[in-house]
């Protein structure tokens, strides 16, 4: 694998798109990169040496076993000039299960954990056996990558749980909104109040405190989500992604769209295809 490793000057960008729907690299990165974001999924897994990297607002120290998700459309990030060994994966998020991309969409910043070194071996195998199907075309080619890149998602997953019973509550609350994709119908706050014997008042507070954003605000964040899906995976027309997610007037979904990603539906699926 060390052959395989190339030296990598990262350019400064802001929006990169990647044609594949998946790439795996490992690269030995000695430069670092301005503040920037993606429309993939990218993962990185540091083998050796140490940076820092800014998610967010969130300062984050990378070493030996830093494990790091940055989520497309959501999260920019730069990192320090560095010298450091690195796994990374590019993929767009259909690729993945939609249940594990739900969890990873929920997930606090900073998306970054610590790997024992037995988690990091099991890690590192996982990201070799991408880097190795990459180059095939078999028939069962695509469910292995699909399998694998799972497994990754759900070593981190289960990392970050662990590490912060916070996000335990957090994701509780949220897969109230999941559970049958409630999140497309008109369920309300005061449905949740109802179903968690809150108080209205409570109940909004109880929310917001544990899942970062308002009621409200994340249906319409999950219903953006599944939209962004809907765009790049299907040929239904905008207007039909508008109703099938829930939005009952297209110039509202329209508006919502682009304040959340930057692009109207249609810049979105064009400059993702």
């Amino acid at each position: 694998m060390k052959n395989d490793k190339k030296e990598y000057k990262q350019k400064d960008f802001y929006f990169e798109h990647k044609e594949k729907k998946y790439e795996v690299v490992h690269e030995r990165i000695i430069e670092g990169a301005k503040l920037h974001f993606h429309d993939y999924l990218e993962g990185e897994l540091i083998l050796e040496g140490e940076t820092i990297q800014y998610i967010n607002d969130y300062k984050t120290h990378l070493k030996k076993g830093s494990f790091s998700l940055l989520r497309p459309n959501i999260d920019c990030h730069s990192i320090d000039v560095s010298d450091i060994d690195i796994f990374k994966f590019y993929i767009k998020p259909f690729i993945v299960d939609e249940e594990i991309w739900k969890e990873v969409s929920l997930l606090p910043n900073p998306l970054t954990v610590e790997l024992s070194e037995e988690e990091l071996e099991h890690a590192i195998n996982l990201f070799k056996i991408l880097y190795y199907e990459q180059t095939l075309n078999g028939k069962y080619n695509e469910l292995i990558v699909k399998n694998t890149l799972n497994s990754l998602l759900c070593l981190f997953i289960d990392k970050k749980l662990g590490q912060d019973d916070n996000t335990v509550k957090r994701v509780s609350i949220i897969n109230y909104l999941l559970e049958n994709d409630r999140y497309l119908t008109d369920v309300s706050l005061q449905d949740f109040a109802q179903d968690f014997g809150y108080s209205l008042s409570h109940a909004s507070k109880y929310f917001k405190e544990n899942a970062g954003m308002t009621f409200s605000e994340a249906k319409q964040f999950f219903r953006i989500q599944y939209a962004k899906r809907l765009l790049l995976s299907t040929d239904h027309s905008n207007n039909e992604i508008s109703s099938m997610c829930g939005f009952n007037y297209y110039p509202l979904f329209h508006n919502l769209f682009k304040k959340s990603t930057g692009m109207t539906p249609f810049e979105f699926r064009k400059s993702n295809k």
